[in-house]
């Protein structure tokens, strides 16, 4: 058809084809100049206002709907621009969950950066060296973190952890992990779980109790679960690292003649209570955490306790006391008799 209407004249030929091109390449660069618009318009130009807005990202949540959520909150224009810009620059399944605080004067870019390198909102919180799991979940529910219970069950007996840390192997089947949890000053990101909680305190427990102390426990025949048991029962008792050593010392050497430790803080363990000395009646209390009735370690430690504690029941010092007692000022008072350790109470304790 072409060829019949132009005949054998190859100018007009030649005009036609230019004229077809020119419109076609005019098409090709209003659309680009219109994308480019758009472009520009959606990606490049912010909301604006100077407005913060508060967004967070669910745990797991997909791009679709983390976009979405943007439109809707008033922060992006367009919900496919900020898509295609994820998926480009290879940000789609690494927008992190948390909390963020985001601002209408950003571009589409700024925002989608932002949510993978801007700090999440944290809660700090102080683990101090003693606390029980029981302490220690009603810090984490104050926390705003998780709650109490959650806590407790993460750092229950059901978790299969022992593959993870080998240093869980003697711990007591179908036992909780106290003792386990070190005390230290955590942060958390708001939408942490209690289990997430529970393996960043494990994980702290395998830098701070080194190969080297592992030796060091091996080498003096006991096993890890032993002298954090010891070691729990020391840090509720004394607080300075030298009284730590001798009453160490004490409770080692009562152990090893099978005389019961009778320590009022395995006691208050079991009671759950907080007192420095307990009643005639409450000593004849029948639980395995009752060491003036029973001898031996208790089944569990009863706290979490802190290097310091640690270190005084692996290296523990020496003496010829075999009674001890700590006064409401924190003074320890050394006995080498029960006659002088009752002097002691009747001049310290009352």
């Amino acid at each position: 058809m072409l060829e019949r209407a132009f005949g054998d004249n190859p100018l007009k030929h030649n005009i036609f084809m230019t004229m077809k091109i020119i419109k076609l390449l005019s098409i090709i660069i209003l659309s680009a100049v219109l994308i480019g618009f758009l472009w520009y318009e959606l990606y490049s130009q912010p909301i604006g206002g100077r407005r913060e807005v508060q967004f967070s990202i669910s745990r797991g949540e997909s791009l679709k709907s983390i976009s979405g959520r943007l439109v809707a909150a008033g922060v992006i224009k367009s919900k496919f621009i900020f898509e295609q810009y994820a998926k480009w620059n290879d940000m789609a399944s690494r927008l992190q969950a948390g909390d963020y605080k985001l601002n209408t004067d950003q571009t589409i870019g700024e925002i989608a950066t932002s949510l993978l390198a801007a700090k999440r909102d944290s809660r700090r919180v102080l683990i101090r060296e003693g606390e029980t799991n029981e302490e220690i979940a009603k810090i984490f529910a104050t926390a705003g973190l998780f709650s109490a219970a959650d806590f407790l069950q993460a750092a229950g007996a059901d978790q299969d952890l022992k593959k993870r840390y080998d240093f869980l192997s003697d711990k007591p089947v179908g036992k909780s992990l106290e003792g386990y949890l070190f005390p230290d000053t955590y942060d958390f990101f708001v939408g942490a779980t209690a289990d997430e909680a529970v393996k960043k305190m494990l994980d702290n427990f395998s830098r701070k109790v080194t190969p080297d102390i592992i030796e060091k426990i091996k080498a003096r025949g006991k096993t890890l679960n032993e002298v954090i048991t010891l070691a729990s029962i020391i840090e509720k008792e004394v607080r300075q690292p030298e009284e730590m050593k001798i009453v160490s010392g004490i409770f080692w050497s009562r152990l090893s003649r099978g005389q019961a430790l009778q320590s009022d803080a395995t006691l208050s363990y079991a009671l759950k209570d907080k007192s420095p000395a307990h009643s005639a009646a409450e000593l004849e209390i029948d639980t395995p955490y009752n060491t003036y009735k029973y001898p031996g370690l208790p089944p569990t430690p009863i706290a979490n306790p802190g290097l310091n504690a640690l270190q005084a029941a692996i290296e523990p010092t020496a003496t010829d006391y075999n009674f001890f007692l700590t006064s409401t000022d924190g003074t320890v008072y050394y006995a080498k008799t029960f006659a002088e350790h009752i002097n002691n109470k009747e001049k310290y304790l009352k």
